[in-house]
């Protein structure tokens, strides 16, 4: 079943407010409708809550949400927030100016518009272009665009799972070599003979 967003409310909370990563992210995101398919949906609109359950896609541009359930919630102050759960749950959004994506991947993605805030619970993993990032827990500020990583808690007689960190170098996009410079030509009959 598809559902196509067309109320001020479900706008607030889930284009406006919701899954915009705005620091880097694609700027025309904003502007383009939101599209979410969903086995089934139950609204909400006295708490401002929407809750998506089933093979839920959104899209709006460039973003990308996949999840098996996503609820949205709109607090008084007109701030949105969202937590979207899977195994894992997915987002992806084109960065602005910049042929790469941000992506990640967690059992659970809460993002919060008031504090500028995504937070990847459980065998969380971000990427960006080549590099990556996994932890237990990453939370990434939209507007800093800082991230910090935690390590999952050891289990009895286990060692810790560290923050893990993947960083490739920028390829040089290579120079064409600069043409030789031309000079007098010469024909091959003037050309001294060292064959003697």
């Amino acid at each position: 079943m598809t559902f196509h967003v067309k109320t001020w409310f479900l706008f607030l909370v889930l284009c406006g407010s919701l899954w915009i990563i705005h620091a880097q992210a694609e700027q025309a995101d904003r502007s383009k409708p939101v599209n979410i398919e969903a086995d089934s949906v139950q609204m909400d609109d006295l708490h401002k809550t929407s809750v998506y359950q089933g093979d839920v896609v959104l899209q709006q541009g460039t973003l990308l949400v996949r999840a098996s359930k996503l609820i949205a919630h709109q607090d008084a102050q007109g701030y949105g927030s969202g937590t979207a759960f899977g195994s894992p749950a997915y987002f992806r959004q084109k960065q602005d100016n910049s042929d790469e994506y941000l992506e990640g991947w967690a059992d659970r993605i809460d993002m919060d518009n008031q504090k500028n805030t995504v937070l990847l619970t459980g065998h969380a993993k971000i990427k960006r272009g080549t590099n990556e990032m996994h932890a237990n827990s990453m939370i990434y500020n939209t507007v800093t665009q800082q991230f910090e990583a935690k390590s999952e808690p050891a289990g009895a007689g286990q060692p810790p799972h560290r923050v893990r960190t993947a960083i490739f170098p920028k390829t040089a996009t290579p120079t064409p070599a600069s043409p030789l410079p031309l000079g007098s030509s010469q024909s091959l009959s003037t050309l001294p003979d060292n064959h003697e």
